[in-house]
């Protein structure tokens, strides 16, 4: 078997929002999935992200800087998502996002795993 059985990196993936109680993935009211489509580490977006972090300026408490930069380049990642935190869709923003981020750091989490594993950018 070849490489290409395997294939080429691909920019995105779609990741899927799971109950970290269940493994189940989660629901919006109208039946659809939640997912994040993400930039990940091949892209340049991801590049970007990551580049533009060297030029800001760094906060004083090594946690919080560690916190802030992994949200940085998380919302430098995002393409877009599907998600809702009541019945109503989340619009995607900055603000929206951090939000989501910092409320529901399980959903960070999922998100920010996804990063260390190629097989999600395999296309």
């Amino acid at each position: 078997m070849g490489l290409e059985a395997i294939g080429k990196s691909k920019d995105t993936a779609v990741i899927e929002i799971k109950d970290p109680r269940t493994g189940t993935v989660v629901q919006n009211a109208d039946g659809s999935n939640m997912t994040i489509t993400v930039y990940g580490p091949y892209s340049s977006k991801y590049k970007r992200a990551i580049y533009d972090l060297s030029d800001a300026e760094r906060p004083k408490d090594a946690v919080d800087a560690y916190e802030e930069r992994g949200l940085q380049v998380l919302l430098g990642c995002i393409e877009s998502w599907n998600i809702s935190i009541t019945e109503e869709p989340l619009e995607f923003s900055v603000d929206a996002a951090k939000m989501l981020f910092t409320d529901y750091r399980w959903v960070r989490a999922q998100i920010e795993t996804v990063f260390s594993d190629s097989s999600y950018f395999l296309g």
